[in-house]
């Protein structure tokens, strides 16, 4: 069974493997939580996601449909400010 730091380490690799992500990502190790079948895990920009907001977007659902398909764990990406 995966624990908490198991899955921020995960999640953290899989936002690293995408390299159009120009500003880095925070994970908030704290946030991690399991609630029935699902793990959410909140994230934090470095960085101004300007000019380009939906490329950060379409990275976090990317991470999150890559790690359901080699992972088989649902993981919902949560935006913190």
């Amino acid at each position: 069974m995966e624990q908490a730091s198991e899955i921020a380490d995960m999640v953290r690799r899989y936002i690293g493997n995408h390299p159009e992500l120009t500003i880095p990502v925070e994970v908030i190790d704290k946030s991690v939580r399991r609630d029935g079948d699902f793990w959410y895990v909140s994230i934090r920009p470095g960085g101004e996601v300007r000019p380009r907001p939906y490329v950060y977007y379409d990275v976090l659902a990317e991470v999150e449909g890559e790690i359901e398909e080699n992972e088989h764990l649902n993981i919902m990406l949560v935006p913190s400010g």
